[in-house]
């Protein structure tokens, strides 16, 4: 039978404010002397014996809270939408001193929600099923999955911190929460909530006056930003003329995101500075990020149009989380530039391939009038050079590049030696337009700018400090973009995956204010380049 259904059948469901109260079925807990002394302490009587402690209903309240405010970054504290709080399940783990399992994990498949505000998420009673030894410590799980949900009692601390998964995926609800977790006395790591034999007592009332009180954070952090009316604006030479080109900014996300995440925060070996560990509100700003080789990259179509925030999971690896923004490149009237770029000089799409025909020169095709037993010989015509992405595979040091290529319909080639006219195929001719050299496009205008988004700033002499760069669960990063420069990374296709890049000889930059929100903000304003 489900963990549900025994709640529902064989145990009272108490609805206690602000509290969630532990209904402890003890008939098999084997409590040493003074673990039951402990709980004769808080009994209604303080004459009960011990066997009439064990076989008797016995109460530990639970007051589920968000961690409390304070920054140590750029920015405040925002205690986030409902739905960013929403809390609709929940899931209770126990665990004796030396961190092993000791009782079956409660789940519990309906809360209700309180408010978004720091203090009680939600009401309602669990029941501590079959102990085998007195609960020291235990951590809650709000909304969590269904292989959470399938964890027995044999899970320890150890395993459950160790538990990484891909926690996120779509949606704007439903987060899911972990306790909170910091570094306490002696540099031990508080990842799980301490139970004291006195917070077991034999009634509701008593365990309500000593509830144990549980920080939980969201497993997501989360990225906004503001384009606002920013735009870029700058004369460039185009087929030898000067002209007015312009940056629209059209859509961002949050690129290069961790797939998977500790299921609780993960802070160990980590140097305890005083910036990152907040033992006061019972939190910390900095983590270890799960290893991975796969980041998760959009389309530029994904990009555009996009503005609404987006949830991620954190990323503290040697490659961060980017905010990338869509851009089009546009003439004064505002239409989409078809623009190449070619040996420094930039170019519309017509006139380029005009010019590489050029270079083609000793490349003919035949027509089909024969003069004087002769056929007639023409220049290959720039209607049959098209342009086609310059690798296989999409990386960082080909996205923005296009080969000249022949198109399907290019008939016979020819080239002369003296007056003799020669067959040539249509891979030499290719290889003769390739080799000569890399062409940038910006395809219908499209364009791109990234930033590493930024959860600390630099030290006093200007250099990185650890924590630079990096998402964190439960922070939310204000992203206001300030201006851009430069035409940005060019996108041949909007339906390939973009690898944040930028050309190397291209001066092209975004600059931002990065603001971290609790969910704690991180403001950051970009200047686009």
């Amino acid at each position: 039978m489900e963990i549900a259904a025994i709640i529902n059948k064989q145990y009272k469901i108490i609805q206690i404010t602000n509290t969630i109260l532990i209904f402890m079925k003890t008939r098999n807990l084997f409590l040493s002397t003074l673990a039951c002394a402990s709980l004769l302490a808080c009994s209604k009587d303080d004459d009960s014996s011990i066997q009439e402690v064990l076989s008797g209903d016995n109460y530990v309240a639970v007051n589920i809270v968000a961690p409390a405010g304070g920054t140590r970054a750029l920015g405040g504290v925002d205690q986030g939408t409902a739905a960013e709080s929403a809390v609709n399940s929940a899931i209770f783990f126990f665990f004796d001193s030396n961190g092993n399992g000791c009782a079956n994990p409660n789940y519990i498949p309906t809360f209700t929600m309180t408010g978004n505000e720091e203090g009680s998420l939600s009401e309602a009673v669990l029941v501590l099923e079959n102990p085998s030894a007195v609960p020291s410590s235990m951590v809650a799980i709000m909304n969590p999955t269904e292989k959470i949900i399938g964890l027995t009692a044999s899970v320890s601390l150890s395993a459950l911190k160790n538990q990484v998964d891909a926690y996120y995926t779509t949606g704007t609800t439903n987060f899911l929460m972990s306790n909170s977790v910091y570094v306490g006395a002696n540099n031990t790591t508080v990842s799980s909530t301490a139970i004291s034999p006195s917070q077991i007592c034999s009634t509701k009332d008593e365990a309500k006056n000593s509830a144990v009180t549980i920080p939980v954070e969201r497993l997501v952090a989360k990225v906004n930003a503001n384009l606002g009316s920013v735009s870029g604006k700058e004369t460039y030479m185009v087929n030898g003329e000067e002209t007015i080109l312009s940056i629209n900014l059209i859509g961002w996300k949050a690129t290069n995101l961790n797939p998977k995440s500790y299921l609780i925060k993960n802070v160990e070996g980590i140097s305890v500075e005083t910036w990152w560990n907040d033992v006061t509100n019972l939190r910390s700003y900095w983590a270890n990020s799960s290893a991975t080789d796969s980041y998760k990259t959009f389309t530029y179509s994904e990009i555009a149009g996009n503005k609404a925030p987006q949830y991620c999971l954190e990323n503290t690896t040697s490659q961060p989380t980017k905010l990338i923004v869509a851009a089009q490149v546009t003439d004064q009237a505002g239409n989409p530039v078809d623009l190449m770029e070619w040996r420094g000089e930039k170019y519309t799409s017509d006139d380029m391939k005009t010019r590489l025909a050029g270079f083609m020169k000793n490349y003919y095709t035949r027509t089909n009038t024969e003069v004087e037993g002769e056929y007639k010989y023409v220049s290959l015509s720039s209607n049959y050079i098209t342009f086609t992405i310059s690798a296989s595979e999409n990386t960082a040091e080909t996205s923005y590049k296009v080969e000249a290529a022949l198109t399907e319909n290019t008939p016979q080639l020819y080239t002369f030696y003296g007056d003799v006219a020669t067959t040539v195929t249509i891979k030499d001719a290719n290889d003769a337009l390739s080799s000569l050299g890399e062409i940038k496009h910006w395809n219908n205008g499209a364009t791109y700018y990234y930033v590493d988004i930024q959860h600390r700033g630099k030290d006093s002499e200007g250099a990185d400090i650890m924590g630079t760069y990096g998402v964190i669960r439960n922070h939310s990063y204000d992203l206001t973009i300030n201006s851009v420069k430069g035409l940005g990374t060019p996108v041949p296709d909007e339906n390939v995956v973009i690898v944040p890049t930028k050309p190397t000889d291209e001066e092209t930059y975004i600059a931002a204010k990065i603001e971290v929100l609790s969910w704690r903000v991180v403001s950051q304003t970009v200047d686009l380049e």
